[in-house]
């Protein structure tokens, strides 16, 4: 057999599955054990009888805490996938902690749910300045703004439309400060997709530049300009922590490095509206963004881009799984054991 599944929510199926692997295939490189309810470390413990040929570990999508996680010694895997965990629950441990916990538990690890790891992540994280109701969600807030931002301001930008939800929205409006600020030059890029409603003569308009979904809203974000943000001017406000939405709302200065306003700076209100998205535990979406772009006053302006900013060199890297490869092999399997065509184990 090439591939086997097996129910192991049951202490005897998981050491009959143990035994029957061990006779069919005496040296697995890999086994899949995702999907299987799994909250205890027995029965992986009993996996080092596959020592030294078990190189790859599949356990997404169970129940695993990192006090039982602490349980797997022994085991010289290089290749490990743990999404789906309780471990991996981003609104408590963040993608660093992550990485530097299971590199402690698995020294030989080179690649975690896909992403290289064999560099050890070193994170220099802008002290945000922050009000948030719940201080359980902190680690989530810092690593969403980090990551977005951070993405926003590279050549991938293109990358947030993972962040959004298929029905997400974006609304931006763009206003002109008056007296005692610094030049409204460069206003205009933001002005041809501003919707706001003191200033627009034409109410059509009101609705044809609301964004409303993620192909729509990267299509705006992607022909505006490219800039740069100052992070230590970030005033973070997050009023709403619940287990079914967080609303972050994030003020803030950024520079415009366009060939046409090259310098010029800005100021930014920006309020995101995330949801839990089922599909993968610990992940969330942003189903509203909302941003107010306006020139700064002077005061602002002097006070902004004074602090060096260092290198982020983990990115707070998202890590996503393929979960269709999940199906295909599950589909492979019944195909085989039934005798049935692809068609009819779908």
């Amino acid at each position: 057999f090439k591939d086997i599944y097996a129910p192991l929510t049951s202490y005897a199926v998981n050491y009959l599955a143990i035994r029957i692997i061990k006779r069919i295939l005496p040296r697995p490189s890999i086994i899949l054990l995702n999907h299987n309810n799994l909250q205890d470390g027995g029965f992986i413990e009993a996996l080092r009888i596959f020592n030294p040929s078990l190189k790859g570990l599949d356990l997404r999508h169970n129940k695993f805490t990192w006090d039982v996680f602490q349980k797997f010694t022994n085991l010289k895997i290089t290749d490990l996938w743990i999404d789906g965990n309780p471990i991996c629950d981003y609104r408590i441990y963040s993608s660093v902690y992550v990485v530097n916990q299971v590199k402690k538990i698995f020294p030989q690890v080179t690649k975690l749910d896909n992403i290289d790891v064999s560099t050890p992540p070193v994170a220099n994280i802008v002290p945000l300045k922050n009000y948030i109701s719940q201080n359980n969600y902190t680690v989530m807030i810092d690593h969403f703004l980090h990551h977005y931002f951070n993405l926003y301001e590279s050549a991938s930008r293109g990358q947030l439309d993972k962040i959004y939800h298929p029905k997400a929205t974006l609304s931006i409006s763009c206003c002109n400060l008056g007296n005692s600020t610094t030049s409204n030059v460069g206003l205009n890029e933001y002005l041809k997709v501003s919707r706001n409603m003191l200033t627009v003569s034409d109410m059509c308009r009101m609705y044809s530049t609301q964004r409303r979904s993620p192909k729509d809203i990267m299509d705006t974000l992607n022909n505006l300009p490219n800039v740069i943000f100052d992070q230590y001017s970030f005033n973070v406000d997050v009023p709403i922590t619940r287990e079914d939405v967080v609303v972050i709302n994030v003020c803030g200065v950024f520079k415009d490095f366009s060939t046409l306003n090259p310098g010029c700076l800005f100021s930014f209100d920006r309020t995101f509206i995330l949801q839990p998205w089922p599909q993968v535990l610990g992940e969330w979406k942003v189903v509203n963004d909302i941003w107010v772009v306006t020139n700064t006053t002077t005061a602002v302006a002097d006070a902004s881009f004074t602090q060096p900013r260092k290198s982020l060199m983990s990115d707070f890297t998202v890590m996503i799984n393929n979960k269709n490869k999940d199906k295909d092999v599950l589909q492979r399997m019944v195909s085989h054991l039934a005798g049935m065509n692809g068609v009819w184990t779908l």
